[in-house]
């Protein structure tokens, strides 16, 4: 899912707005403590956004904030 903060209602996210993207998980495909995730998001238009980071050891249950 993704929600825009501040959204004017166009195509592209503005200086002013904020994106959080919210990705969830099958039970099947969880990551463990540890475990390298990358995530890649391609656009019709424009570059794409690479994620990757390391799940760590001591994640709280359920949810994980990046950056």
């Amino acid at each position: 899912m993704l929600f825009i903060e501040n959204s004017d209602g166009d195509d592209s996210l503005d200086m002013q707005e904020k994106g959080l993207l919210i990705i969830h998980l099958a039970s099947s495909d969880q990551a463990d403590k540890r475990e390298n995730v990358f995530i890649e998001i391609r656009p019709e238009k424009g570059a794409p956004l690479s994620i990757e980071f390391t799940v760590p050891s001591e994640l709280q249950e359920r949810c994980h904030t990046i950056g």
